[in-house]
């Protein structure tokens, strides 16, 4: 499962599911929205490489190594990456908005955890680098959210799209 996680989180496999995902989700959300999803994705391998680079923190020692690796440890791209995904997904969908939702929440958040302690026990990242990764993806997300939903219009109160507040102010 390590191994399998590996090859799949990374940005060329997760970019096209991001954007088929998005494409699916604009009729829920609304184009911003769902355009926020590959947007997070894209923002956070872009500034991954730069943290890499301004931290260029080894890795643990080849000799434990179980899996292939080649940048700088800090922060786990792998982990930015699911966590970026998973969180514009929910913050897109609208976590909290029923009971798919929260499935999808559940679900997210377990693909999170399973990508990062991949990471670790494949003896690539340390702790320090995933959870790194982790905030990278999350701060990501959120960021690119907020700009989504100015850019939408929608408000922040957690309102679903399509439902218009009613009543007088």
């Amino acid at each position: 499962l390590s191994r399998f996680l590996g090859a799949v989180g990374v940005f060329p496999v997760l970019m096209p599911a991001a954007l088929v995902g998005a494409w699916w989700m604009r009729g829920r959300t609304g184009t911003a929205l769902a355009a926020s999803v590959p947007v997070a994705l894209w923002v956070t391998a872009v500034t991954t490489p730069v943290l890499k680079n301004l931290h260029d923190r080894p890795r643990p020692a080849e000799s434990l190594r179980l899996g292939d690796s080649a940048s700088s440890a800090f922060p786990s791209g792998h982990a930015a990456y699911a966590a970026a995904l998973a969180v514009a997904v929910c913050l897109a969908w609208g976590v909290g908005a029923g009971r798919v939702a929260s499935r999808v929440a559940w679900v997210a958040a377990g693909l999170v955890a399973t990508m990062g302690a991949s990471r670790v026990v494949l003896r690539v990242h340390w702790v320090t680098d995933v959870l790194a990764g982790w905030m990278l993806g999350v701060a990501a997300a959120i960021v690119v959210h907020l700009a989504a939903t100015a850019v939408a219009g929608r408000p922040e109160s957690g309102q679903r799209p399509g439902r218009a507040r009613t009543g007088t102010p």
